[in-house]
């Protein structure tokens, strides 16, 4: 399995606030963190349904996980699909 995943491997840089993907896509990579921080979060305010009490929350936030330089991500749906 590793000699199919080593020639996928590449390096790419992103920026704070990129998105790397959205909630209910799937990962189509697999990511190794060599620096920085990665922060994920579950939008819940389409299951809350904040928007007609409180306009101003059009989005909830909850944060998930934090990834500092050394962890790795969306390794499950790389690895299933």
């Amino acid at each position: 399995m590793f000699a199919q995943i080593v020639p996928k491997l590449k390096l790419i840089q992103l920026y704070e606030k990129d998105i790397i993907y959205s909630q209910d896509d799937s990962a189509d990579l697999f990511y190794f963190l060599f620096k920085g921080e990665v922060q994920v979060y579950a939008d819940l305010s389409a299951k809350l349904k904040f928007e007609h009490i409180l306009p101003e929350f059009k989005n909830f936030n909850l944060p998930l996980a934090n990834y500092s330089a050394g962890s790795y991500f969306g390794e499950n749906d790389f690895l299933c699909n």
